[in-house]
């Protein structure tokens, strides 16, 4: 229960005043403290400010920091309604002259003839087959499926490859209609009457135990085992649909970097057009282009050519045996389709520039003579009607020039007989065209036949699947919009397009850098060092990290930069315009760095952003790769030993060494490659030496014993963003400093708090002593009272 108090009342004398004075003496050491965090508070104001101006430069660092990334390209059209341009930072300025001949369309199928009155009829029990880029789906329909089910079938399918469905409703019918999501001729769709045959490998490669992509080099897969020279090859062979044998046999070079996908691409060119191969979770998968029973087949085959390295190939085996499941719905039978929209290429001409056409040669041979029967001849997908076996070749001629896979690529000129051998001569024009394939199996006499691809063709024209083309011109992204118009003779006209460095965007990132640069030196300067206004030293002229930020900002800018020498354009920060002046703020002379950059614009971005760059000064030991993280910029004395071992020139010995050091340490070999060690601290995880992550490349065509020196560079920009990351990342030294402040705070906190505490219990006893001794007044008063009462009456009796 509360205590009422009025202290004074009895004596008329006011303790709380006085209790209230004492107490302000006592709390002066409380008043002190908390000036003190006060202090220490303003510091963490202060360091959240330095923090964001040091974030603010960091940014502006890393806009800088990566050469890769300042290779920013400005590019015009000169009739953007046709063709619009982008480019990367792997383009190079200059101008292009550009002709679009085609653009690219996607396919689209419908069905001709159709009973369907209504989009609710009944399509019946049965599967309607159908292929995509060469992916199949079969689609299995019921009793009560109707026109209407079947298209969301189709586009509801988890495993659609791409084919949208429809229904076009014309002439009192509905009619199905496939469409492809995708242009160019890889995306063609195909209505068919059985499944088609795939094979899969046996085993899937493997890298460090994981599935290999297409992106993994065949060096690195788990299958592959020794030291790699350069001379194995993988020999690829194989047999068509038909059992025909496909000539010339494959074959890949298994260079350094060579990849899974590199394989891919070289088992399509063997079979070109009759199959397609592609790696699905690291099992290469084979599909048939014809749908129906098939004898395809795939061989490949490891050859060491005298290398002791090895690599284990998988078996391809049947995973779809084609055939074995029939298109059984008759409204939907594949003769009751026709193709509306073929899908092809688009087609440009760059620079004038036009290959000389090369018309693409192609052979049928048989094993023995036929003697009877028929033969049939496919090509992309469609085949003639059945052909006598002593056809003329003007017979067979006709026959192939009445599919219209044959139509879309111009025509084919026919010489030889099936006894002799035919001869199938395309188009100039149509270039590097699918191969043919034959059916014997109605001829007697034979057994097999060889397919055989003796000229290729090549034609004018960049063709692609899409209208974006980003690989005709490195780093530039053509856009196509419609095809060139034409002048008044009928000639397509080129379109102009300039590609140009964005000279102004760097200079505008300079700007910034040195914008915030100052922006920061100015805060430092202002929490560390003396203000002749204020006659004090800066807040935090006590904190040496701080101190040391100031130091360490303006080094990158200090003579020369990292891994620079004379024989560089620029080597140093002034050289492109930037300077430290007296005060130490950073200054940029603009019309400097302009002309440097007009002059020398790949060094000028090199010396801002260098990264994982290097040179060497040798052509048989040169730079390939540096790591962005590891390797340290600088100098490196290198040697390396070359010796002739089997017949084959290999790297022996390759020792390194940062300039200035003395002791040598051993690379690691690999083919012509070298690196430096890789080894990392396992406390502090930071690399042991300084060429960590380098790779140098060995020219092998020379025995010897080789030096060099090898430069790796480190932009200026790279360097400062470095060092401020270390300052301003989570749990760097500005976090350690502020959170050792933090520290102070809340051991500040409790001695207030203690101290408090203290005062509170002073101030209790004082209240208490004051309170006894106006109780004892009180008490003498009233003895004192009495008294004067009894000696009032004493006098009083007396008179």
């Amino acid at each position: 229960m509360g205590t009422l108090n009025f202290p004074g009342l009895a004596t008329g004398i006011d303790t709380s005043e006085i209790v209230k004075q004492l107490m302000d003496v006592y709390s002066r050491r409380l008043a002190l403290y908390k000036v003190q965090k006060s202090s220490l508070q303003e510091k963490q104001t202060a360091f959240d400010e330095i923090k964001t101006k040091a974030n603010d430069l960091q940014s502006a660092a890393a806009g800088l920091a990566d050469y890769r990334k300042l290779q920013v390209f400005k590019t015009t059209s000169s009739d953007s309604n046709r063709l619009t341009v982008t480019a990367t930072d792997q383009a190079n300025p200059g101008s292009h002259s550009v002709v679009i001949g085609q653009l690219a369309s996607a396919d689209s199928w419908i069905q001709n003839s159709s009973s369907f009155k209504h989009k609710t009829d009944y399509v019946g029990a049965g599967t309607f087959i159908y292929s995509y880029n060469y992916k199949e789906r079969v689609i299995t329909t019921t009793d009560t499926t109707t026109l209407e089910d079947l298209v969301g079938l189709i586009n509801n399918d988890e495993k659609n490859p791409g084919v949208t469905a429809s229904l076009l409703y014309q002439g009192g019918r509905y009619r199905l209609m496939l469409s492809g999501r995708h242009t160019g001729q890889d995306y063609q769709i195909s209505i068919n009457s059985s499944n088609t045959q795939v094979l899969k490998a046996a085993t899937a490669f493997t890298e460090d135990g994981d599935t290999a992509t297409a992106q993994t080099k065949i060096t690195e897969l788990d299958q592959w085992q020794g030291q790699w020279t350069g001379t194995e090859t993988i020999s690829i062979s194989g047999t068509d649909h038909f059992g025909n044998q496909i000539q010339p046999a494959g074959s890949l070079t298994i260079n350094a970097g060579t990849t899974l996908a590199h394989l891919i691409d070289q088992i399509n060119d063997y079979f070109d057009g009759l199959a397609t191969a592609t790696l699905e979770n690291g099992q290469i998968v084979l599909t048939d282009h014809l749908c129906g029973t098939s004898q395809l087949s795939l061989t490949l085959e490891y050859n060491a050519n005298g290398s002791e390295a090895d690599l284990d190939l998988p078996t391809m085996t049947v995973y779809t045996t084609g055939g074995t499941t029939a298109a059984s719905i008759d409204a939907l039978a594949p003769t009751n389709f026709i193709e509306t929209q073929q899908a092809q290429n688009a087609t440009v001409k760059i620079d004038n520039f036009s290959p000389q056409e090369v018309a693409e040669v192609q052979k049928i041979t048989l094993d023995a003579s036929a003697t009877a029967g028929t033969f049939v001849l496919s090509f992309r997908g469609q085949s003639t009607d059945a052909i006598q076996w002593d056809a003329d070749a003007e017979t067979i001629e006709t026959a192939l020039n009445a599919l219209e896979s044959i139509q879309e690529m111009g025509s084919v000129e026919v010489s030889g007989t099936l006894n002799t051998g035919l001869t199938f001569t395309f188009d100039a024009d149509a270039g590097d065209v699918p191969r043919l394939s034959i059916d014997i199996s109605g001829l007697t006499g034979p057994t097999s036949a060889t397919l055989e691809e003796t000229t290729k063709g090549a034609e004018q024209w960049v063709s692609r699947n899409s209208n974006t083309i980003t690989d005709a011109l490195t780093g530039i992204t053509l856009n196509l919009q419609d095809i060139s118009e034409t002048d008044d003779s009928g000639n397509l006209v080129p379109i102009n397009i300039t590609i140009s460095h964005d000279t102004s965007a760097i200079v505008s990132k300079v700007e910034r850098l040195v914008a915030s640069y100052n922006a920061l030196l100015t805060t430092l300067k202002d929490k560390t060092e003396y203000n002749d206004a204020t006659k004090k030293m800066g807040l935090l002229s006590d904190e040496v990290a701080i101190s040391l930020i100031k130091t360490q900002m303006k080094e990158p800018f200090l003579g020369v930069v990292s891994g620079f020498s004379s024989s560089d354009p620029y080597i140093q920060a002034s050289d492109i315009g930037l300077t430290i002046d007296g005060a130490g703020q950073l200054q940029l002379d603009r019309d400097e760095l302009n002309d440097a950059i007009k002059d020398h614009f790949q060094d000028v971005i090199l010396l801002l952003g260098a990264v994982g760059r290097g040179v060497s000064n040798s052509s048989i030991i040169e730079f390939y790769s540096a790591s962005d993280r590891y390797t340290e910029p600088g100098e490196y004395e290198v040697q390396v030993t070359v010796e002739e071992q089997d017949g084959t020139n290999v790297i022996t010995s390759a020792q390194i060494r940062k300039l200035g050091e003395t002791s040598w340490r051993d690379m690691t070999i690999s083919g012509n490659l070298i690196k430096g060690d890789d080894a990392f601290d396992l406390v502090t995880r930071k690399p042991l030496h300084p060429e960590n992550g380098l790779y140098l490349q060995v020219d092998l065509s020379t025995t010897g014993t080789f030096s060099a020196r090898v430069r790796v560079k480190k932009g200026m920009a790279t360097r400062l963003q470095e060092v401020l990351k270390d300052i301003t990342t989570v749990g760097g030294r500005l976090d350690v400093s502020k959170q050792g402040l933090q520290d102070r705070i809340t051991r500040m906190d409790r001695t207030i708090s203690d101290e408090q505490a203290r005062l509170d219990r002073l101030e209790e006893r004082l209240k208490q002593r004051f309170a006894r001794l106006e109780k004892a007044l009180t008490q003498w008063q009233q003895q004192m009272q009495a008294v004067g009462v009894a000696v009032s009456s004493f006098y009083s009796s007396m008179s």
